[in-house]
């Protein structure tokens, strides 16, 4: 009994501390259920744009091969800069009524209306400094308006009414649409506008804005952006990507325009050279009374093939006169240890002196066998020899000239043919 007791004993802070352990946990769950309540969740939609893929065609065939001297195999990085440049959001915002927020103002909580206002706002301001200040709106039941100046300002009036302040007009009107398919929403509350520089709009959406790839090797854009209401995310998103497509395809239109007007061009000068190469046509067959220029074409291309190829072996014999004419000139003080190629000239007469040279040359040696090369006998064929070789060199050279004449002449026939 005394173990009981004493355990109950030790157990007595617990069972005293549960009421306040239970009481933190239901005021720490309360707490927790009003910040879910009434916090701004942060809503984000996102889109994906596959690019163009330079190796394929417009239907994804390689039928049709990409010209454009200015697209890469992987311009990426390029394509995300670009769809989030200044430019494209300025146009993307341009369809968007960004310009404006409207808040309905509450006792804890503000909430941006964006299309599901009541009534429809338009702000011009003459002042500056009044942008991205509040505008404080309260709208009566009876359509009174009270509109409050960001200096402090004070004008009443009526919806539809335009409200003059110091430094901007505005004018509020009621969203009948809207308050036809939702007649639970009430028009009369307090209400707060929001006039937006452009340049400070285009730093919040950029803020929020995210343009990456999915992947380095795939050619897909990812555009996503974040916003407290839902619609105007998924607007901005749409609109953005909608201006990036437009500006790809204006930009193809453009090179492809300047692509068919230079062919274009370039048709109309072939046309034209066309056109005077007939008339001078006409004019050559009624100047040489030619009936059939076709076949007269023909045979005089006929002609020229032919002459074409009796230049090309009168120049391969000329290449071969002047090779010899040069190793015979480079030599002739040592005619005896020549031995030059004599395939250019194969007529009777060089043969015969070709067989000349080669006897006087077996008859010089045997005569050295027995005499000294200062022997008349020797001196005598040295004296054949050289007169022989100088007959044929100089047969050589006037080859050589008689080729030249000839190919000069055949040159001059081609060129009055063509």
């Amino acid at each position: 009994m005394s173990e009981l007791s004493q355990n109950l004993r030790s157990l007595r802070p617990l069972w005293t501390g549960l009421p306040v352990v239970a009481l933190c946990t239901g005021l720490s769950l309360s707490a927790a259920w009003q910040y879910l309540r009434y916090a701004t969740p942060l809503y984000e939609s996102t889109a994906k744009i596959k690019l163009a893929d330079v190796n394929e065609g417009m239907v994804n065939t390689s039928l049709l091969k990409n010209l454009d001297a200015f697209s890469g195999d992987n311009r990426t990085s390029a394509e995300v800069e670009l769809a989030r440049s200044p430019l494209l959001l300025g146009r993307a915002l341009d369809r968007l009524n960004f310009d404006l927020s409207t808040y309905r103002v509450g006792r804890v909580q503000t909430t941006e209306m964006y299309r599901a206002s009541p009534f429809l706002a338009s702000i011009k301001l003459s002042n500056p400094k009044w942008a991205e200040e509040n505008f404080d709106v309260h709208i009566e039941a009876d359509g009174g308006v009270k509109l409050t100046a960001p200096s402090g300002e004070l004008v009443e009036g009526r919806m539809g009414q335009t409200l003059h302040f110091s430094g901007a007009d505005v004018r509020l009107t009621r969203n009948d649409s809207l308050l036809e398919l939702r007649p639970d929403l009430s028009l009369a509350d307090h209400y707060r506008l929001v006039q937006h520089d452009r340049a400070h709009l285009l730093e919040t959406v950029a803020s929020r804005l995210d343009v990456t790839s999915t992947d380095h090797n795939v050619p897909v854009l990812r555009i996503s952006y974040q916003s407290p209401v839902p619609q105007k995310s998924a607007d901005l998103v749409n609109a953005l990507s909608a201006v990036y497509l437009e500006d790809y395809l204006t930009m193809k239109y453009k090179v492809v325009n300047t692509a068919a007007e230079t062919i274009g061009q370039q048709i109309k000068s072939v046309q034209r050279t066309l056109a005077h190469s007939e008339d001078t046509v006409e004019q050559y067959r009624d100047r040489k009374r030619i009936v059939n220029i076709h076949q007269e074409t023909d045979t005089d291309l006929h002609k020229v093939a032919e002459l074409k190829m009796q230049r090309s072996n009168l120049e391969m014999s000329l290449a071969a006169a002047n090779d010899l004419y040069r190793y015979m000139s480079d030599g002739k003080r040592n005619a005896l240890e020549l031995a030059p190629n004599f395939e250019a000239f194969n007529d009777m007469l060089s043969t015969d002196i070709i067989k000349k040279i080669k006897d006087l040359q077996a008859e010089r040696h045997d005569l050295l066998l027995r005499f000294t090369p200062e022997d008349e006998k020797v001196k005598t064929v040295d004296m054949k020899l050289a007169d022989l070789n100088g007959y044929l060199l100089e047969s050589i050279r006037n080859t050589r000239n008689n080729l030249a004449i000839k190919h000069r002449d055949i040159d001059r026939t081609i060129r009055q043919a063509e």
